[in-house]
């Protein structure tokens, strides 16, 4: 049986938290149709599908979406037009190094708290 101790020497940025997240899934849009290998990256989190932002988002967070994918390859990609502001951007400020099974496994902004607007959704293409 653990017991709570009160005396502790942290200060309050060392705190430690826990995220608990029941499944992760990833999808690429093309407008609103899902596409086997390019689109915009949608992610969701316990059911709720939100949108990647494309702030910092680079070759490294793009290997690490294809991965999770199941696809071997990727090619970073931001010329697809984002025409669908319908859906709120999940995921901001990745910092990816490419070794990561999911996005959700990167560096990044508190889930559902993004600075990004319309027409900064991410994009790939995945092999």
């Amino acid at each position: 049986m653990l017991k709570k101790s009160r005396r502790h020497n942290c200060a309050s940025n060392e705190r430690a938290g826990v995220e608990c997240l029941q499944s992760t899934d990833i999808r690429l849009m093309l407008g609103d149709q899902e596409d086997a290998n390019m689109g915009f990256v949608e992610v969701s989190i316990n059911g709720q599908w939100g949108k990647v932002c494309d702030d910092n988002w680079n070759m490294n967070s793009a290997a690490v979406a294809c991965r999770q994918l199941g696809k071997r390859l990727a090619v970073w990609n931001t010329g697809l037009p984002d025409r669908y502001t319908d859906v709120q951007y999940v995921l901001d400020d990745l910092d990816c190094n490419g070794d990561e099974t999911r996005l959700l496994d990167c560096g990044r902004r508190p889930l559902w708290r993004s600075n990004c607007g319309d027409g900064e959704a991410a994009s790939v293409i995945c092999t």
